[in-house]
């Protein structure tokens, strides 16, 4: 079961990233046109940490690399987060979060 909860969870962090990048930043578009302080209002609230990069660098890196950043970050916040909380905490609030989500 905390195996399969703990997929669904990174399921659910590959989601939200692709939804807010897609909502804030189209891929035919150049970057300077991109809603980033949008993007990292939403990276903000959904996963309690900044935007893993500096102010302007989101122009040098593209849309893909971009995605790939922000999944990246959101998945190693969750890693630090789970271990510090232990598993019975962590699988508490990952099924709160699933069930939010849903």
């Amino acid at each position: 079961m905390g195996d399969d909860l703990r997929e669904q969870y990174q399921d659910f962090i590959a989601d939200s990233v692709e939804s807010m990048v897609g909502q804030t930043c189209n891929q035919n578009d150049a970057p300077d046109f991109w809603d980033i302080k949008e993007l990292a209002l939403q990276y903000q609230s959904t996963f309690l940490a900044p935007l893993p990069f500096k102010d302007d660098e989101h122009l040098a890196i593209g849309f893909h690399a971009l995605e790939d950043s922000l999944l990246e970050a959101a998945r190693e916040k969750y890693k630090v987060k789970a271990d510090r909380l232990g598993e019975d905490l962590t699988s508490q609030l990952e099924k709160l979060v699933l069930r939010r989500g849903n």
